[in-house]
């Protein structure tokens, strides 16, 4: 049997992450910067909110080791929280690519080892 995390109570780990990036949201593209990450979705933050349970597609630019890639997701607006005069909007990935998937789930895992 594996041994369980105590903080891991989650079916999806996440990990923190300040990554840059923009969503397209109807005719708006809004600047966000990550909070956290999980192979399900991603926390940003953003000074424009958004409605919940509308489509946006959302580019990251994300590093990882000394390496940089650009990746490109549909999603979901999940959830929209107010914080500090901001906007914590947590977005559900509804199209990834393999790739992409893999990526955040290598970086996820790395960062739970540390």
């Amino acid at each position: 049997m594996e041994k369980l995390k105590l903080n891991d109570h989650r079916r999806y780990p996440r990990t923190k992450v300040q990554w840059p990036g923009v969503i397209k949201y109807r005719d708006h593209i809004i600047e966000v910067t990550t909070v956290d990450i999980s192979v399900q979705g991603v926390m940003v933050v953003s000074s424009f909110k958004v409605k919940t349970n509308q489509h946006a597609t959302l580019m990251l630019n994300c590093s990882f080791n000394d390496k940089k890639a650009v990746f490109y997701a549909k999603t979901r607006v999940k959830q929209v929280r107010f914080s500090q005069y901001k906007f914590n909007l947590i977005l559900i990935f509804e199209e990834l690519s393999p790739k992409f998937k893999a990526f955040i789930k290598n970086f996820v895992s790395a960062s739970q080892n540390f």
